[in-house]
């Protein structure tokens, strides 16, 4: 047989393996799926590891709240970031309302505090204390970032509104929206480090 036939077999007999093998391991797939815990237990014994979708996370007592370094707000509600020694989480309702803030830490390691209201919630302000903080996502009106320290620190907003940064001492700003932003520094945040903004964000002095 000549070179050019052999590796043209081999080809041949090297995808029909890989089909088999996909095959086989689908099916075992869906025997698992379907099985009880024991035969997942099985599977797990033979290096496999079995993918369980769980619900969402719990929400926490925002006392308990500490050691994150970056946030993910979503409601029609203030956000305050405040820089203090410790973490501190506080959510103050609107006036007459006993509104709920759903908070949750992110299992993945990321270092998140995710903290939303529902859609029906109007009002109320979510102030956050924290020793220094890497990254703000802020899907809210208005945001106050003040006395904050740090090397870098982004702020990024996915609806546009209102940012005041005040008394900070952080090295470097990164801002960013994609809907118009208007962004209030003063002096001794512009004067503490740089600032870099992309997309629709408007700088203006904050007096």
């Amino acid at each position: 047989m000549n070179p050019g036939k052999r590796y043209l077999r081999n080809t041949v007999l090297t995808i029909w393996g890989v089909a088999a093998a996909f095959i086989g391991w689908n099916r075992l797939y869906a025997e698992v799926a379907g099985d009880g815990a024991q035969d997942k237990h099985s599977l797990l014994s033979l290096g496999l590891r079995v993918q369980e979708h769980s619900g969402p996370a719990p929400d926490i007592d925002l006392a308990t709240a500490k050691d994150f370094t970056k946030v993910s707000v979503h409601g029609n509600f203030t956000l305050e970031i405040v820089g203090a020694p410790q973490y501190k989480v506080t959510f103050t309702p609107a006036e007459g309302t006993n509104a709920k803030l759903h908070a949750f830490l992110d299992e993945d390691g990321d270092g998140y505090l995710h903290a939303r209201t529902d859609d029906d919630v109007t009002g109320g302000t979510l102030r956050i204390e924290a020793p220094r903080l890497e990254r703000i996502d802020a899907n809210v009106p208005r945001v106050l970032v003040q006395g904050m320290q740090g090397k870098e620190l982004s702020l990024v907003s996915y609806r546009g509104g209102i940012a005041t940064l005040r008394a900070n001492q952080v090295e470097s700003w990164r801002l960013f929206s994609g809907q118009q932003y208007e962004v209030r520094i003063d002096d001794i945040t512009f004067a503490a480090g740089g600032i870099k903004s992309n997309g629709n964000v408007v700088i203006r002095h904050d007096n």
